[in-house]
Parts: structure tokens; C-alpha cells; sequence
């Protein structure tokens, strides 16, 4: 699969996922916290496409608004690490000496720890919630945004351009934005797009260890830790929610793949 095609499917299956996530309380049947006990198990139908859980809600409609919280824990969490991340790189690799090999050697040690790992222990230091949920998202994001345009900075900082810049009393805030930064949008784009993957998948799972916003909201990992007790008598209660963390994560990751091989927003 070349890179034309990742993107063209990575797309697709991030502009479907977006349009879920904003339309979804408009799409879902019904109130996905609605309780029918006399309904419970019933299986899909014309009327009830996915059927209904073990307390007879609408899973369909659980779902959608859960496609709409993991793209609020995500968004907002990546976006958080980006900007933090983003910072403390582009002005690491700007002043140099000193200041940027401190900063790299903690971000180095981070990074040797899984991402989930780092989560996870964000998530359990603040405690459950959906704010906590994105915190942790936003601590386990902000290492690779900082490695990345750190190796930017660095490289772009004797560039005649930026002498030229300094040489005329230009200040630091205002070349990193003028200058360097803008030369490190497409790199920040790309692992944007992979740590929304990744982000979907960790917030998901926090949730499924009892990490996340509270019953009875809408969540997809939420769901798969509720469902799994009835997987050998209804597995579509884990398969549902569990394709849409894969679905959702692969398109972002052949996105952000494409985004990284191909250059398209140099």
C-alpha cells in the first residue's frame, strides 16, 4: 500500500470518525444511559441495529456518544502534549548547551518507558474521570512531539535566515514562530495523527482498568469491561465497541503514516 492510498483510507476513516463524534447525539436512537431491564440481551433488529446490553440499553447509541468522548479525551490530550511538547522541544534545540541537554535527558528517559506505562501512571496518580483521562493522554504525548522538533530547532538554528533574523534584532519568541516553527508544522501534523491512534487506543484502555469518566457514561473501554463478563453468551458487547477503538486507531495511524512518509503539508 503506498502512501497515496494509506492516505486516501487514513482520511476517510478519520473524517468518518470526526463526523461520528460531532453528530453523534444526533445520530444515536435513543438516550444511551435509558435502562430496560425487560429488554436486555435483545439481539440486533431493522429497528435496533446492534441490539441492546445487559440492562437493555441501546448500544448503538452507546457507541456514538462514546465516539464522541474518545475524540474529546484524544483531541484535547494530544493537543495539550503537542503544545507542551512542541515548546520545550523548539526551545531546547534553539538555546542549545546546557538547557537542551537537560530538558533531552528527561525526555529520553520518558521515552524509555512504554507510552501506556507513562499514562497509566498519570492516570492513577490524578485518579479516574474523564479531565484526568485527557492529563494522562497529554503526559504520555508530549515527549515525542519534544524529541521531534528539539532535532528541528537544532538543525534550523544556523540557518542564514535565522542569522539573518537575530542580526536584525529579531527576538528568540519571534523567530522560533516565524522561522522555526513554521518549518516544523508537517512533522508535528504526522505525530499528531499517530498519537490520536494511540491516544484512542490508551484512553480506552485506562477506562477498561476503571481509569476513566464515571458509569454510566458512554465509553467505549468502559463497555468492553462491562461486556466482557457476557463474552461467551453476547461477544457483540465487546466486539462493537472494541472494533471501534481499532477502526478509529488504524485510520489515524495510515494518516499520520502517510503524513510522515510523503511531506504533503511542506
Amino acid at each position: 500500500m503506498n502512501h497515496r492510498t494509506r492516505l486516501y483510507i487514513g482520511s476517510a476513516i478519520t473524517g468518518l470518525f470526526v463526523v461520528i463524534a460531532i453528530l453523534g447525539p444526533l445520530l444515536a436512537p435513543e438516550n444511551p444511559n435509558a435502562i430496560h431491564l425487560a429488554r436486555a440481551f435483545e439481539s440486533p433488529s431493522p429497528s435496533n441495529l446492534l441490539g441492546r446490553d445487559e440492562l437493555g440499553r441501546d448500544l448503538l447509541s452507546r457507541t456514538l456518544y462514546g465516539a464522541r468522548l474518545a475524540f474529546l479525551i484524544s483531541v484535547l490530550g494530544v493537543g495539550a502534549g503537542a503544545v507542551v511538547g512542541s515548546a520545550a522541544g523548539l526551545w531546547a534545540g534553539y538555546v542549545g548547551g546546557i538547557a537542551e541537554r537537560a530538558v533531552m535527558r528527561c525526555i529520553d528517559i520518558l521515552l524509555s518507558f512504554p507510552g501506556f506505562l507513562l499514562a497509566l501512571v498519570a492516570a492513577t496518580a490524578v485518579g479516574p474521570g474523564t479531565l484526568n483521562l485527557i492529563v494522562a493522554v497529554g503526559f504520555f504525548s508530549f515527549p515525542a512531539f519534544a524529541r521531534v522538533t528539539r532535532a528541528i530547532a537544532r538543525s534550523l538554528r544556523r540557518e542564514e535566515y535565522v542569522s539573518a533574523a537575530r542580526t536584525l534584532g529579531a527576538g528568540h519568541g519571534y523567530i522560533l514562530r516565524r522561522h522555526i516553527l513554521v518549518n516544523a508544522w508537517s512533522s508535528v501534523a504526522s505525530i499528531c495523527a499517530l498519537r490520536m491512534a494511540q491516544a484512542i487506543a490508551t484512553a480506552s484502555g485506562l477506562s477498561f482498568l476503571g481509569l476513566g469518566p464515571p458509569l454510566p457514561t458512554a465509553d467505549w473501554g468502559t463497555m468492553i469491561d462491562m461486556g466482557r463478563e457476557y463474552l461467551w453468551i453476547e461477544p457483540r458487547l465487546v466486539l462493537v465497541p472494541g472494533v471501534a477503538i481499532a477502526v478509529s486507531s488504524f485510520g489515524f495511524y495510515l494518516l499520520g503514516d502517510a503524513l510522515s512518509e510523503a511531506g504533503v503539508l511542506d
